[in-house]
């Protein structure tokens, strides 16, 4: 039952969209309440006419009560619009719920308030639906993590952003954080999205969007719990497996363990999870970890709407001038596979004569690093000499600089969950070296794909050819040009739209509010974890200050009866001067 005047079109365009985006259909509701009431014969010819006929919310509420002791049931028709010929009629005032035993008539107004009251009723889905059919759907985006290091996570946040700003018909605000750069705010708000502080979503009780979408997956407890406090329904975007199954990324076992506990309950609580590709799809349904009913590709553009505010490209320190170089881009993460590129360099120059180098350019992780193999094998190849040149993190001016004069980009990433790099090399006109790992086959192509896994040799004879001008060249180029084209973020935008409508009108599942709980619990273990090694810090520092004045059962040499006698005569103030006196004589420096 939906009363008001539509905001939206007319009564047949409202209607339209209401049934559109209805769920399961008549969702069951404790009593009922106007503008609209329909009463079916059967159940007057059991309970009889409508008692006293001058106060018509009063017969209703009344025949609703008998209705419901008698076994009925009332439903709320949720593909159907109801226009108020005038002014709509005000909701009735909220009163109190009913509690079991109380012996007062219950109201109509107070049993639809325990309706609308719990987030997990059919009715609250259906009133929700119901208000993005005829107002607009409302998104928050959680995007704290735009700040100044700009990778593939930052540019699919900003983009999707954008596009979906560009879509229209949804109101959208962000969550950023205190370090967002200028640029990046001043590019969301002239798309028109509210830009909200990280402190006000936690802290200020914002009123709830229809959807809250983190654009990447959650590495926290509070990074889901924060979801529940941004909007109704929740959509996250889950990139990969990799930190799920490699513990070499985490600091402890504790922490690899807790980030696979935190996965597990995000996926749980997600009413959609939305991947870049296929192949990142199949891999987290194939582990176990979600149903393919919530499971969503939606895959990520390639054409590029987001200018980034930055001036001309700047070449970066360490980068070579006037020569020929690959390109190999990223953190290095082990599975980025870096090592590899360097064993590609010696084999084009050991089979091909090649003379250019190797340019490195990304963060150095402080865990699963490849640095110690790379410096292995620097130094089992000396005829490489400096031809392998480590830039580390670099600007996106850098980064544009490198690209425009690299003669190629080497991307022998072991595992990708999409890979925007060939695409970016597209734009740029310079030829991309992958194998066809992962997601990379089908994103990409395995037609363009021309390292060998993990041949150095062979890959070094398929790629000479690229690295001159010629057909081979450009042939390569085509191929990627062709992938590329093929993803645009305004197909992108109105998929994800889709799958915010879907989550809306998806009913609630039991585990859910059970993974919520989990959450909550995991959220306490960590709290206690942090207090007990904050705690434990604390105690080596007042053992540390103590030293050898300490117990020996922590490593100090006095006894515990020593420990006592020299507080006894620390504290009286006779014992202390003849005592330890002689003591602060040998303390003294000379």
């Amino acid at each position: 039952m939906f009363s008001g005047r539509p905001r939206i079109g007319g009564a047949r365009e409202a209607a339209g969209a209401v049934a559109r985006l209805a769920g399961r259909g008549y969702p069951r509701i404790s009593s009922i309440a106007g503008p609209c009431v329909y009463v079916r014969r059967e159940a007057f010819e059991l309970l009889g006419d409508l008692a006293g006929a001058g106060d018509l919310e009063g017969s209703l509420r009344e025949l609703a009560t008998r209705a419901l002791e008698r076994g009925m049931l009332h439903v709320a028709a949720d593909d159907v619009y109801v226009g108020a010929t005038g002014e709509p009629l005000e909701d009735p005032s909220p009163s109190s719920p009913i509690l079991p035993g109380d012996s007062r008539e219950p109201p109509a107004a107070s049993l639809l308030d325990l309706d609308l009251g719990d987030e997990t009723s059919a009715v609250r889905r259906a009133l929700t639906t119901a208000q993005v059919a005829l107002g607009g759907l409302s998104v928050t985006l959680d995007a704290r993590a735009l700040g100044p290091a700009l990778g593939g996570t930052q540019v699919y946040t900003v983009e999707l952003a954008l596009a979906l700003a560009r879509l229209g018909g949804i109101s959208l605000r962000a969550v950023v954080a205190p370090d967002l750069p200028s640029a990046t705010a001043q590019a969301l708000t002239d798309a028109s999205i509210e830009l909200v502080p990280y402190a006000a979503a936690a802290h200020d009780g914002l009123a709830r969007s229809h959807v809250v979408h983190r654009p990447q997956q959650v590495f926290s407890a509070d990074d889901v719990n924060l979801l529940r406090l941004l909007g109704e329904r929740v959509v996250i975007s889950h990139q990969d497996l990799i930190a799920y199954r490699n513990p070499a990324y985490h600091a402890r076992l504790e922490d690899w363990q807790r980030h696979r506990r935190v996965t597990r309950m995000a996926l749980a609580v997600a009413d959609r999870v939305a991947f870049f590709s296929g192949h990142a799809l199949r891999d987290v349904v194939g582990e176990g970890l979600l149903c393919e009913e919530r499971a969503v590709e939606t895959g990520i553009g390639s054409d590029q709407l987001w200018s980034r505010g930055l001036g001309c490209a700047q070449r970066p320190q360490r980068a070579p001038e006037g020569e020929s170089y690959l390109l190999c881009l990223g953190a290095d993460y082990g599975h980025k596979n870096r090592p590899f590129a360097i064993a590609l360099l010696a084999a084009l120059r050991e089979l091909g004569g090649w003379q250019g180098s190797l340019v490195f350019a990304g963060a150095h992780v402080e865990h699963g690093s490849s640095a110690e193999e790379e410096r292995a094998w620097r130094s089992a190849h000396p005829q490489l000499g400096g031809a392998v040149i480590d830039c580390g993190p670099v600007s996106e001016e850098g980064r544009a600089w490198l690209m425009e004069h690299a003669r190629a980009t080497v991307y022998p990433s072991l595992y990708e969950g999409f890979g925007l790099l060939p695409f970016e090399a597209a734009r740029a006109r310079v030829p991309c070296l992958y194998a066809p790992q992962a997601a990379l086959a089908e994103t990409a192509g395995e037609a363009a794909a021309t390292l060998v896994p993990w041949d150095p040799r062979s890959s070094a004879r398929a790629v000479l050819p690229l690295l001159e001008d010629g057909a081979a060249r450009e042939a390569h180029l085509a191929l990627l040009d062709q992938a590329a084209r093929r993803r645009s973020w305004r197909d992108v935008a109105a998929r994800m739209r889709e799958v915010y409508e879907q989550a809306v009108s998806s009913p609630h599942r039991g585990g859910a509010r059970r993974a919520w709980q989990e959450l909550g619990r995991e959220q306490q273990m960590v709290e206690l974890s942090d207090a007990a090694a904050s705690l434990g810090v604390k105690l080596r520092e007042l053992q540390d200050s103590v030293g050898l004045l300490a117990g020996a059962e922590h490593g100090g040499v006095l006894t515990e009866a020593q420990r006592r006698g020299l507080l006894r005569v620390a504290s009286r103030g006779f014992a202390r001067r003849a005592v330890l006196g002689p003591i602060s004589l040998l303390g003294r420096r000379w």
